[in-house]
């Protein structure tokens, strides 16, 4: 999920949607028709997460053999053990579904990096883990899953080591006729004593967006009939949502450091 409701499901919620997901082939085809070449099979993306975007993110991460990284809201664990994978990093995947962590436990196997993942069931905002642990944390469209983003954005850079990079993507909505780019990531980070390297829009995400949204409503009986009622209700009221022509949601690549 996607839109700013995302903050109230439950995990329960989440634990239903991605356990219904992988029963849902018509998902997967309308993200592989949209994205095309940029489309992953062994990452299968749950989120708007493209191959160029993760190869930004693992080179913007500049982690390697030796070092180990965070994925903040791992989900089922694809962008994260991906990189893991690119970079010879350890990873460490972070998410409050137990569902969608048992999926990505058998899914680093697949990958080939199954001796040096690690996934723990924690709050986004008090991992308990210790301070300075990671070398890079990474997030990809998981931020706003949080329902306090300036308590997550201090326990990132809590747990980051001093002059290493938090790493995310992040959606950020402005009204039409907004000319400024988007500065809450910014603010939200800058507060927490973070240093905001980069942000800025990611390529082509509203027509893709938009695609996505449209090839969900068109295959609403199929996604009804494959996720089950209640599922596939979630994901069909997000792409309505997400067709509101009063807001603008953009998906930021950002890139902040600590001190």
């Amino acid at each position: 999920m996607h839109d700013a409701e995302s903050k109230v499901l439950t995990r329960e919620t989440f634990d239903a949607i991605f356990a219904a997901d992988p029963n849902s082939p018509t998902r997967r085809r309308i993200w592989r028709e949209v994205y095309g070449s940029d489309y992953s099979e062994e990452v299968d993306q749950f989120s708007f997460t493209t191959l160029p975007l993760l190869r930004r993110i693992a080179k913007a991460l500049c982690v390697g053999p030796g070092q180990v990284f965070a994925d903040l809201g791992c989900g089922r664990g694809g962008p994260g053990l991906w990189v893991a994978r690119e970079t010879g990093a350890s990873l460490t995947g972070i998410d409050f579904s137990q569902v969608a962590l048992e999926h990505a436990r058998q899914r680093a196997e697949l990958f080939g990096v199954k001796d040096r993942a690690t996934f723990l069931l924690r709050d986004y905002a008090k991992t308990e883990l210790p301070d300075a642990c990671f070398d890079a944390v990474m997030c990809v469209d998981a931020f706003r899953m949080a329902p306090t983003g300036a308590a997550v954005a201090r326990e990132i850079l809590r747990l980051l080591r001093p002059g290493r990079c938090f790493v995310a993507t992040v959606f950020v909505g402005h009204r039409p006729g907004e000319t400024s780019t988007p500065s809450g990531p910014e603010q939200i980070f800058t507060d927490a004593g973070g240093v905001v390297e980069v942000i800025e829009p990611t390529p082509d995400f509203q027509p893709r967006r938009l695609a996505i949204y449209e090839g969900m409503l068109a295959e609403q009986e199929a996604l009804k009939a494959e996720l089950g009622e209640q599922v596939a209700e979630l994901l069909l009221k997000e792409a309505r949502m997400g067709r509101n022509p009063s807001v603008i949601t953009e998906q930021m690549f950002v890139v902040v450091r600590r001190p």
